[in-house]
């Protein structure tokens, strides 16, 4: 199998950014881009290196370089603050829905399933997304993780059978 005999190594555990969700009592019907400016100016008050607008969050960056992605977010029952929340999306000028408690579940659900393959996968798919040469290549994450999750569906060999086997999967859904 040509997939065992891939020599790579990749540092999975060295963690540059961490995504924050800061959980807020937010008005939806302001625009999305004037709650992340909002969020922006706030951050820069704390004296970080770097803080950069994204399009569903604020970047800051630490001294020693480390980044942090903050992401508002709004619940959209009060009463379920664990449930989905609204998130404002600057590209597309719209709250959207996201579940990231329920993504995090998951990931950990699906890890336990293939015998902890799972979330080092996905890293070493964003390893190498993020070297690619061309930004307009680089799938956002969350894309790319739906990609990994629809295809990754049993523990693999070895990582490297992980990769390939995602990368066939993906072909033959959505290529062929």
């Amino acid at each position: 199998d040509s997939a065992q005999s891939i020599g790579f190594a990749i540092p999975v555990n060295d963690i540059k950014d961490v995504d924050i969700i800061l959980l807020l009592n937010l008005d939806t019907s302001t625009q999305p881009g004037v709650a992340i400016a909002w969020a922006q100016s706030i951050i820069q008050d704390l004296s970080y290196k770097n803080v950069i607008a994204q399009g569903r969050s604020v970047q800051a960056t630490t001294k020693s370089g480390f980044r942090l992605d903050v992401v508002l977010a709004t619940p959209i029952s009060p009463l379920n603050p664990r449930g989905p929340v609204w998130i404002p999306d600057r590209d597309v000028r719209n709250w959207v829905v996201s579940h990231p408690v329920a993504q995090i579940k998951f990931a950990s659900e699906r890890n336990t399933q293939t015998n902890k393959y799972y979330v080092p996968i996905i890293k070493i798919f964003k390893w190498w997304r993020d070297r690619l040469p061309s930004e307009d290549a680089k799938v956002k994450s969350y894309i790319l993780e739906s990609l990994i999750a629809e295809c990754f569906l049993s523990e693999p060999l070895s990582y490297a059978h992980g990769v390939v086997s995602i990368f066939q999967k993906i072909y033959e859904k959505h290529m062929i």
